[in-house]
């Protein structure tokens, strides 16, 4: 799965009216959570349901650092050997 995957629960939560979807519209338990920490919130300002999740973050698993490494190549043949690894920098908004 690509990393756009985690705006599926907001985009069904819009859809349902922000109220939690049919299971059918969410059949992952934790896409159905982050509906269900968002639906609790529909009567609230949109900027302050946006900053509640924060403290429940880990920032920690999110804290990285640049460096080379070594990768191992497995493939038998050219046409499937990577050349390039890439890996997300997620940046985390902290509250001052």
């Amino acid at each position: 799965m690509s990393s756009w995957r985690g705006i599926w629960p907001a985009q069904q939560l819009i859809r349902a009216d922000a109220r939690v979807p049919t299971g059918v519209a969410l059949p992952r338990a934790a896409d159905r959570q982050v509906a269900r920490f968002l639906a609790d919130r529909r009567d609230f300002p949109v900027l302050e349901v946006s900053d509640a999740p924060i403290p429940l973050s880990h920032p920690v698993l999110l804290e990285g650092e640049r460096k080379d490494v070594r990768v191992a190549i497995l493939a038998k043949d050219e046409a499937h050997r990577v050349g390039v690894v890439i890996a997300a920098r997620p940046e985390l908004k902290r509250n001052s």
